[in-house]
């Protein structure tokens, strides 16, 4: 799940009903909650934003520094630092075939993360319902956001279902109302497409007052 929230009060709800894997929003809340969420069984990975393999920023135009990998590593260094068990790698290019330089990026960025422990675990959100899959040659999971429901397993042979990742958030994803009911329905429709993670919430900053009940559901739990 993300939860990109600060409120100790949601961070010690998550640690009573912790998912396998938990993406805060800031470094700082890494460092504030790892302990607690480490205790309760909780993998936790670092937000950190590659802009598209270093190429672009949100409004399309070219950038130098954010994305550049030097500094997209002295991010994961301070992750590390921190008590992170992985990095979630956020605006992934939706390709990273050998060869190419967003292959070489994302290649690296594994390479990186992997000298801090074979265990330690790289994820990257193309965000996209069929990422080439070569994203699955640089990452451990994959996450396809809002396109989960578009996903077909059927293209990636020998893949996994546990390296599937979806996401719903009534905020980013025009497919999910917010409510309950659909986050529980939508949860099963994952599974049996081969979305092996998944999560569903109001918003990717607030934790849901149903949070509890949906993790407790037949279709979450397994």
């Amino acid at each position: 799940m993300v939860y990109y929230g600060s409120l100790a009060a949601d961070f010690a709800r998550i640690a009573a009903v912790p998912p396998q894997v938990l993406v805060p929003g800031s470094l700082q809340m890494v460092q504030l909650y790892a302990p607690e969420l480490h205790d309760a069984g909780v993998e936790v990975l670092a937000y950190v934003p590659t802009w598209w393999a270093g190429t672009q920023s949100p409004s399309g135009t070219t950038v130098g520094s954010p994305g550049a990998l030097a500094d997209v590593e002295a991010q994961v260094d301070a992750a590390m630092d921190a008590g992170a068990d992985g990095i979630f790698f956020d605006q992934a290019s939706s390709d990273a075939m050998a060869g190419t330089p967003e292959g070489s990026y994302y290649a690296q960025l594994r390479q990186y993360v992997k000298g801090y422990g074979a265990g330690k675990v790289v994820a990257v959100n193309p965000g996209v319902a069929a990422p080439d899959p070569s994203c699955f040659a640089v990452a451990d999971i994959v996450c396809l956001e809002c396109g989960w429901s578009s996903f077909s397993a059927a293209g990636y042979p020998g893949i996994g279902s546990e390296r599937v990742w979806g996401l719903d958030s009534a905020g980013d994803c025009r497919n999910f109302d917010g409510g309950e009911a659909q986050a529980v329905a939508d949860t099963a429709s994952a599974r049996a497409l081969g979305v092996g993670r998944f999560y569903a919430t109001d918003a990717y900053t607030d934790l849901p007052a149903w949070y509890e009940s949906y993790a407790a559901s037949a279709s979450v739990c397994r």
